[in-house]
């Protein structure tokens, strides 16, 4: 029985491709109580292409050093990729991200998503170093689906592995305040979106696990409480590495 409620979780679905750009669905009753669907999809196009596509990646490669290449549906597989490139002096990073409806009968679009990046600050003067380099490496996995046309759920897991050395080729610098970490975090969340007005009441919960070798040296006093895991923030203020609660 094609019911109000299916067929809107149906076209949340269709519009969840990841290839999809425009994607509509209706249907009309037909002889025998049954209904016919109908299906419109409108795919995304395979490689950037046309005057504003060039505009906006060159704008980005001249301001921002930085390149973006999305592809869809190279693999038949109503997939997307997204490849991310900067060069910026001091900043390097390359990013994949990789979308496709869920293999292997899971349920939904599974997420695949790989970065790499590498910054440079200003150290303290205390630290008898110039500048800190911090390199990032991070592998994440998210799978996402509509459990009913008002209902959209999404988890996933990712590992980081965060790094620090200094311009004195003294190997990674592993005190309290820069030591070197690898981490993994899990976060699940949940968005109800009621109708007809399309508002959403989200909620989410997330858990981070973090390990570090123990330090060759730390200051007097110097503790790491329960919960503490060592990290340091690559976007935004540059700031040498602080300890952070998980």
């Amino acid at each position: 029985m094609l019911t109000s409620g299916a067929f809107g979780r149906a076209l949340r679905r269709l519009r969840e491709l990841p290839v999809a750009s425009n994607a509509r669905m209706q249907y009309e009753p037909t002889e025998g109580g049954l209904a016919r669907v109908e299906i419109f999809l409108d795919e995304r196009q395979a490689l950037p292409g046309g005057r504003w596509d060039v505009v906006v990646h060159g704008a980005r490669a001249l301001l921002l050093d930085q390149l973006q290449i999305n592809v869809a549906g190279l693999l038949g597989a109503g997939e997307t990729a997204t490849v991310a490139w900067r060069w910026a002096a001091g900043r390097p990073s390359l990013a994949v991200d990789l979308a496709l409806p869920s293999p292997y009968g899971l349920p939904g679009v599974v997420s695949l998503s790989g970065v790499w990046e590498r910054q440079t600050y200003a150290a303290v003067p205390a630290s008898g170093a110039a500048v800190l380099r911090g390199a990032r490496r991070r592998v994440g996995l998210q799978l996402a689906d509509w459990s009913a046309s008002w209902l959209r759920w999404q988890t996933g897991a990712a590992l980081d592995r965060l790094s620090v050395d200094d311009d004195r080729d003294e190997g990674p610098v592993d005190t309290r305040d820069h030591l070197a970490v690898d981490g993994s975090s899990m976060r699940a969340s949940a968005c109800a979106c009621g109708a007809p007005v399309p508002v959403a009441r989200c909620g989410s919960t997330s858990r981070t696990a973090c390990s570090a070798a123990e330090p060759r040296s730390r200051p007097t006093g110097a503790g790491r409480g329960p919960g503490e895991c060592a990290a340091y923030v690559l976007f935004g203020t540059p700031a040498p590495p602080s300890a952070v609660r998980s």
